[in-house]
């Protein structure tokens, strides 16, 4: 018998002894002086296993525990019924420093008042180095998403500024005689020029949509008619093609709501877009229907060239296309369907597609859309308002712009006066007087918003009314 109790102690003490960690026994008492503890605690501590055994204990490991980390020790519930698990920093002989994860649990001594404090603890300084470098290259990450996000929304900016004065000097130009070639040539200009102002936008709409900043404008709207608005813009370059477009609003869905009809708009022309862009011949659908109070589903389900599954599952990324030679054939940035994503998230909706080569794909997406009962409708007058002739102050720092500005205003026979920035803005307006001032937000010297907030303390001061003031940005 004492030789199996021997036996048996020499397998669980070669147990202990192979663990890579500290097991202890102590009794849970001020110090709390060690039972027993297994011979890699002079590992991790730097000191014998007997230096911290009764009946006198040289040393605690609570010697050990860094002073900022007393309190975690000190708070912890040792005799929970489902035990304990600590982490805390540990300084060792040699002054380095470690993370230790403690298990334990609290065993009462027989016929006493009196706790053991059975435990293992373990080294885990390396898993903490790792997740230290993790965060950090996490941390690398986002600064590098923001980094080129912000300088995608800076570039978006940057490059409208020439573009619209491309569009504007050619749209002029467009009006005037010239021969059927110059026309021809400048009617490429002017459409190229629109297409790149196009992908613009999606790559600014794409970077204020991952930077958090895109907003919703909610307001009442008819869906009927925001939808015929793009189904009747897209409709002539479908009709080119060949394609029919058929349009089937549910009884239930022809009503008024309130919603984000902007970004509605830019959904259904992405996802209309693409459809006619990937089909050649046949048909599309565009159906929409109620799917519950105040939720509608849209779909849009054409003929054309359909995706593989391996492409199906990347159509919601941003900047992927089918492969390379679907970008060279058909064009675009990639960004339509990630940006349509990312605007029905935001609209409190899922978006989701189906596909098979060769025969045609149908994106669908769910919309939470809060009913109204009726709506004040704004009659919109078509074509041009006559305007009296005005006395207009064109505030920008971009000669393009003021040039173009200039001529479109005095063609339509206003008066125009010109400043480069927001302090000679304020100075004109002190010193002359405007019907309309269009003001550029972005300037030197002194920006846009700052001028009109001077502008109007100034009119308050000295009594004045207020001077009409518009806001222009490439923005």
């Amino acid at each position: 018998m004492e030789n199996a109790i021997r036996d048996n102690e020499m397998r669980i003490r070669s147990l202990l002894t192979n663990i890579p960690g500290i097991a202890y026994r102590c009794l849970d008492v001020p110090g709390w002086p060690n039972l027993f503890i297994s011979d890699e605690v002079e590992k991790i501590t730097g000191y014998p296993a007997a230096d911290f055994l009764m009946p006198e204990p040289k040393r605690s490991l609570g010697d050990f525990v860094h002073p900022e980390d007393l309190h975690i020790i000190a708070s912890a519930d040792l005799h929970n019924p489902n035990g304990y698990q600590l982490e805390f920093r540990l300084i060792d002989r040699y002054n380095t420093l470690k993370w230790m994860l403690g298990y334990g649990r609290a065993i009462k001594v027989e016929n006493s008042d009196d706790y053991y404090l059975d435990g293992f603890i373990m080294d885990i300084s390396d898993r903490k180095a790792m997740e230290s470098e993790l965060i950090a290259a996490k941390d690398k990450a986002e600064k590098a998403a923001e980094t080129r996000s912000a300088f995608l929304a800076n570039m978006s900016h940057e490059i409208r500024t020439p573009m619209n004065a491309v569009i504007g000097f050619s749209d002029i130009l467009l009006d005037s005689d010239m021969s059927a070639s110059q026309h021809k040539h400048l009617t490429t200009i002017n459409q190229s020029a629109k297409s790149l102002l196009h992908i613009l936008n999606d790559l600014l709409d794409s970077a204020k949509l991952e930077k958090g900043k895109f907003q919703l404008e909610l307001r009442d709207f008819s869906l009927v008619e925001e939808v015929d608005a793009v189904v009747s813009t897209l409709w002539l370059e479908a009709q080119n093609k060949g394609i029919e477009l058929n349009l089937n609003i549910k009884l239930q869905a022809q009503g008024y709501f309130n919603g984000a009809p902007d970004r509605l708009r830019q959904v259904l022309t992405n996802l209309l877009g693409n459809a006619i862009k990937f089909t050649e011949q046949g048909s599309i659908n565009i159906t929409i229907s109620r799917v519950e109070t105040g939720v509608f589903k849209f779909s849009i389900k054409d003929t054309g060239i359909g995706m593989s599954a391996a492409q199906l599952e990347t159509i919601f990324d941003a900047f992927a296309q089918a492969d390379e030679s679907m970008s060279r054939r058909f064009g675009g940035t990639g960004l339509g369907t990630t940006i349509s994503k990312q605007l029905v998230e935001l609209m409190g909706g899922e978006i989701s597609a189906t596909s098979i080569e060769g025969e045609g794909s149908e994106f669908s997406f769910i919309l939470p859309l809060t009913p109204i009962e009726f709506m004040d409708k704004v009659v919109e007058q078509q074509g041009y308002q006559a305007l009296p002739k005005l006395h207009i102050l064109v505030v920008d720092d971009i000669e393009q712009n003021i040039d173009l500005l200039s001529l479109v205003l005095k063609r339509h026979h206003h008066t125009v006066s010109v400043a480069r920035n927001g302090e000679q803005a304020l100075l004109k307006m002190e010193n002359d007087c405007f019907d309309v001032v269009l003001m550029d937000i972005q300037m030197p010297v002194m920006d846009g918003l700052t001028a009109s907030i001077k502008r109007r303390e100034f009119e308050q001061a000295n009594d004045l009314p207020k001077l009409p003031i518009i806001a222009l940005t490439a923005s």
